[in-house]
């Protein structure tokens, strides 16, 4: 028997029989004797049992399938079988026990379950693979086969290489290695550069690290880099068990150089000398190259809050030359301060200059001499010096004064010193003698002394006898006091100089024209030093209120302080009748504007302000006081005059008709002597409201003359019917005479035109309702006119409206406007929109031309001069023929005493009510000393009327001569209270003024020293007349009643007696 060969797939060992696979059968066979453990028989000899079938075993393995490397695992094969099983491993075909780290083991159970387990205590990515589990005994053989997955993180990348670089991007490639039997989820790149050679990593987004990445796959673009910097590269793959260990670093790579993006830093300016400053910086960080050269940008500067770095103009350029960080600028100018900015510059370009200060100001030294000396006489004891300070650069230092050397030139001793303030360009010298040379010279003073005289400049003091000069007077509206001035001179004054109510700043001028008339004062540039702190406490609140925001507790309670100061400042103004200057006006203008802004917008009506006090404000700069400063201040500030205020008044009449719901009230009247502001919730379906429904009962209203109005409610249309209608009406009287006297197209009113103080009449609805048709008219107006003066002849009335418009504050016009004729003393205006409203009057003729004027001058001082004879003459008969009875009869002392009075009056009102009023000063004078001789002259006409119910009435006593003493503390004592009264408590108003026409139409000045119509001066004179003449009347009445009963009395014949008779006579003319 041979061996017939085959592969050995099994062992028993207890039946010593090898099982051999044959052909792709199993074939028995027995080995032979010397391979069978233990055998004694025959050796050699097999036992063959040829084509006999086996049975499978069922075989099975149990186990994960997947581990994480480095875990260990297990595999059980597991036989059911009650023969002895004969188990091996196999790990891709090969027999484990030929691979190191993997083994198993056999276990044998009683029953018929026997197990064999392969354990791997340390897995690798290696181990994984295909594990077969093969078993057999005496009944069959049978096997199982599991994939076992092992799970790793990546092997590093390699081959990491920068392909690429630019200024800013470079870019790198690699090759991916094993991913771990997972999915590659990232990367991780990290970067070292010569700045920073330790490698760190770099964020994808761009948060970590100098650089951001943009992926695609295994290529990527590193960006916002630094220029001009050598960098190098590493990568790590990530999977979901983690990164792999780093990749080698890649090549390095400059990128390449750029413009400086930084500017250089610590920029500090340290001053030298007068004329040399020293500055010092660091490098920008980083250069973005090789540093080459850095530029200085410098410039003087003279406000350092009001400087703007970015404005080039008078820069100076200049290049160091080399990198040093240092550098000095000589031949600047002294105390001037210097501002400085700093570029760098590399191979590639210029980088920006630095923006942080950078700043030094140059030592002081001494001032040049101040430039256009100029010397004139204003008067004849006066000098005004004027200069135009030195130029800049020729001030080496803060100017703080300004001394002004001034001696005679015939006497080099008499010299004197004089310290002007550093802000002024101007000086007058006072004190001088009249007509004498003088030399004048000006030096300017700095910290350090006095700098370098001026040239001489020699002017001779004016004559006092020339003519042409304006005369030295008080001006009679702002009460400043103006010298002697020559003709064409402009004198310059400070504005707290004049006795303000307020301390002011500024200057004040005017000046003496050709003709030696003095002109408009100027006082466009004087501020009141209160109403400036209220602005700029005022320009704080308004700056920091939010737009829309309800205005806070806090904030209403600020500007309630504030309009309180105002309501006090104006109303001392007005009680004084004192003018507000321009400046001032417009700073209560703007603040009233700002106020009612945030009434209207920001609700400051329903806080705990008190409204009342604003209109109290407008009231008192309606006073006609104001007018010449809304005049000189609507024609140097179109934006901010008379205009702007009538706008404000609407705005705040409207604010109080929107705030009565909230209020929780259906009406509000404000009402003061110059405005009226009515607001009340009108029921939509009333069919009109009457003039009585804008005023309540319980007000006081100041106005004489309220303009009727009819508003026809029907007219007005809005999509919530039945809910009251608020409306406003506003009266401003003045107003028409303080608005520019311009049409709304520009074009200027005629000469002959004015406005006639009508009541300037706003009517407003809200802005809910609109008007039912443009056709109708909405509402009617109608004004009172009265004629003042009956000289005026009037040609007709035009209704007109202040229309406001885009580019400017408008004018009037009379669009939409029809007006019909005056009745009953009434202009009715008629209107298809609401706005505000007045009557211009188109004045036909004026009061007296110049020749006119003339006329009457002469005319009454032909009659004077009469009756000053007249009294010449009776003066010197009483004295002279009827000395010897002058004091013993009282009548000739009575009739002496009435002439010498009128004379005296008559004296003074031809020799100075005209000479005396170009001095405001001595024409006061002459109108209180006319007041007090005219009264007196009244006063012994009372005594006449007193001596005639002497003579005819109490007859007996008559003649004595206490009667002299009475009459003289009647005729010359009775004047006194009135005219000490008049003179104390109305001063300023001891002039007849009108309007010259000159520079401004409103401007005022004295036309003769005689009590003023205005605030009622003149019925300090008329008053006292009106009650002497009743008074005399009264004992005429008595007289006619006492001759009456005698003349059919007994005492006929006494009254017919020659001394009764002269008595009786005397009396008479004395009456008369």
């Amino acid at each position: 028997m041979t061996d017939t060969g085959g592969v050995l797939v099994g062992y028993n060992a207890g039946d010593n029989i090898r099982y051999l696979e044959v052909n792709g059968s199993l074939t028995e066979r027995i080995a032979f004797i010397d391979e069978i453990p233990g055998n004694t028989g025959e050796i050699g000899k097999w036992i063959f049992r040829l084509n006999q079938e086996f049975v499978n075993i069922d075989v099975s393995i149990s186990g994960n399938d997947i581990v994480i490397s480095p875990e260990s695992f297990q595999y059980t094969c597991i036989v059911n079988s009650s023969s002895a099983v004969v188990f091996s491993w196999y790990f891709e075909g090969i027999e484990v026990s030929q691979l190191s780290g993997i083994f198993y083991t056999v276990i044998t159970t009683e029953s018929t379950i026997q197990e064999s387990v392969l354990t791997i205590n340390e897995t690798k990515p290696s181990f994984g693979g295909t594990y077969e589990c093969r078993a057999h005994n005496t009944l069959g053989i049978g096997n199982d086969a599991r994939i076992l997955t092992v799970l790793d993180k990546p092997d590093p990348p390699e081959n990491v290489t920068i392909t690429g670089s630019t200024d800013r991007d470079q870019f790198i490639t690699w090759d991916n290695g094993f991913n771990g039997n997972l999915e590659i989820i990232g990367y991780d790149i990290y970067i070292n550069s010569s700045r920073n050679p330790d490698l760190s990593p770099i964020d994808l987004a761009g948060v970590k690290g100098e650089a951001a990445v943009t992926l695609n796959g295994t290529t990527a673009v590193i960006s916002n880099l630094i220029p001009f910097v050598e960098y190098s590269y590493a990568v790590t793959i990530c999977n979901l068990l983690g990164c792999s260990k780093m990749s080698d670093i890649s090549n390095s790579v400059w990128t390449d150089p750029a413009i400086p993006d930084q500017e250089p830093t610590n920029c500090i300016a340290t001053v030298m000398s007068p004329t040399t400053i020293e500055v010092t910086w660091k490098a920008p960080d980083p250069p973005n190259g090789i540093l080459r050269d850095y530029r200085i940008v410098f410039k003087p500067i003279t406000a350092v809050a009001d400087y703007n770095p970015m404005d080039f103009e008078g820069i100076t350029n200049m290049t160091t030359g080399n990198t040093t960080t240092k550098y000095s600028i000589t031949g600047l100018q002294e105390a001037v301060r210097y501002d400085f900015m700093i570029s760098a510059i590399n191979q590639v370009g210029e980088g920006p200059l630095t923006t942080t200060d950078c700043s030094a100001e140059t030592d002081e030294s001494y001032p040049k001499a101040p430039m256009n000396v100029s010397v004139y006489s204003p008067g004849p004891t006066s000098l005004m010096a004027t200069w135009d300070h030195p130029l800049p650069q020729d001030r080496n230092g803060i100017i703080t004064d300004y001394l002004i050397s001034i001696k005679i030139t015939d006497d080099s001793e008499d010299m004197f010193l004089i310290n002007s303030n550093s802000n002024e360009t101007s000086y007058t010298i006072k004190g001088l003698r009249e007509s004498t040379e003088y030399i004048v010279s000006i030096a300017a003073v700095t910290s350090v002394g006095i700098g370098v005289e001026s040239n001489d400049v020699i002017h001779k003091t004016l004559n006092d006898n020339i003519d042409v000069n304006c005369p030295s007077e008080e001006d009679a509206l702002w009460g400043f006091q103006w010298e002697q001035t020559a003709p064409n001179v402009t004198v310059i004054e400070k504005c707290d100089e004049n006795g303000q109510l307020y301390s002011s700043s500024g200057i004040v001028t005017r000046k003496c024209n050709s003709e030696g008339v003095w002109l408009m004062v100027n006082t466009s540039q004087c501020q009141s030093s209160s109403l400036a702190d209220v602005e700029e406490e005022a320009n704080e609140i308004f700056t920091n209120q939010n737009s829309g925001e309800p205005v806070s507790k806090t904030v209403a309670e600020k500007l309630n302080n504030l309009t309180v100061t105002l309501q006090m400042i104006t109303d001392l103004q007005s009680e004084e009748n004192k003018p507000i200057f321009p400046r001032d006006l417009e700073a209560i203008n703007t603040f009233i504007a700002m106020t009612s802004s945030l009434a209207e917008d920001n609700g400051l009506f329903n806080t705990s302000y008190n409204e009342e006090t604003l209109v109290e404000i407008v009231n008192n700069v309606l006073d006609t006081s104001q007018e010449v400063g809304w005049s000189m201040l609507t024609e140097t500030n179109s934006t901010m005059g008379s205009p702007e205020l009538l706008q404000n008044i609407e705005r705040i009449s409207s604010a109080l008709s929107n705030n009565l719901q909230a209020a929780g009230v259906s009406e509000k009247v404000i009402a003061f002597s110059n405005i009226i502001l009515s607001s009340m919730l009108v029921d939509s379906t009333n069919s009109q409201i009457s003039p009585d429904d804008f005023v309540a009962e319980n007000s006081s209203i100041p106005f004489e003359d309220i303009p009727e109005i009819e508003l026809p409610l029907t007219k007005l249309v809005s999509g919530d019917a039945g809910i009251p209608i608020p409306i406003s009406l506003s009266l401003m009287k003045n107003l028409d005479m303080f608005l520019p006297r311009r049409f709304q197209n520009g074009s200027m009113l005629p000469t002959a035109q004015t406005v006639p103080g009508t009541i300037v009449t706003s009517v407003q609805v809200a802005s809910a309702y609109t008007v039912d048709s443009d056709d109708e008219k909405l509402v009617t107006i109608n004004f009172p006119i009265t004629e003042d003066n009956k000289n005026v002849e009037l040609s007709g009335h035009t209704c007109a409206f202040w229309k406001f418009d885009d580019n400017s504050l408008g004018g009037w016009s009379t669009i939409g406007l029809s007006t019909q004729k005056e009745k009953n003393g009434m202009v009715t205006c008629s209107s298809t929109h609401l706005t505000s409203f007045t009557v211009l009057v188109n004045v036909a003729g004026v009061k007296n031309s110049k020749d006119v004027a003339l006329a009457f001058s002469i005319l009454s001082y032909i009659g004077c001069a009469i009756s000053m004879i007249a009294l010449i003459l009776t003066i010197l008969f009483l004295v002279i023929c009827q000395r010897k009875v002058l004091i013993s009869k009282v009548n000739n002392f009575v009739l002496l005493n009435l002439s010498i009075a009128l004379l005296l009056g008559l004296t003074v009102f031809c020799a100075g009510i005209q000479t005396a009023k170009s001095s405001y000063g001595g024409c006061t004078f002459v109108g209180v000393l006319l007041h007090y001789l005219f009264l007196a002259a009244f006063s012994w006409m009372l005594c006449e009327g007193v001596l005639i119910y002497n003579l005819l009435v109490k007859v007996f006593g008559v003649n004595d001569r206490k009667w002299i003493y009475i009459y003289s503390a009647l005729g010359w004592g009775l004047p006194l209270p009135a005219v000490i009264v008049t003179a104390a408590a109305r001063y300023d108003n001891i002039h007849i003024r009108e309007s010259l026409n000159k520079e401004s139409p409103l401007y005022h000045e004295i036309r003769a020293c005689w009590l003023s119509s205005e605030n009622g001066v003149i019925f300090a004179f008329v008053g006292p007349i009106i009650a002497i003449m009743i008074v005399n009347t009264v004992f005429l009445c008595m007289a006619m009643v006492s001759l009456w009963k005698n003349k059919f009395g007994k005492s006929m014949s006494a009254m017919s007696s020659p001394e009764s008779k002269t008595n009786l006579k005397a009396g008479w003319y004395g009456f008369v």
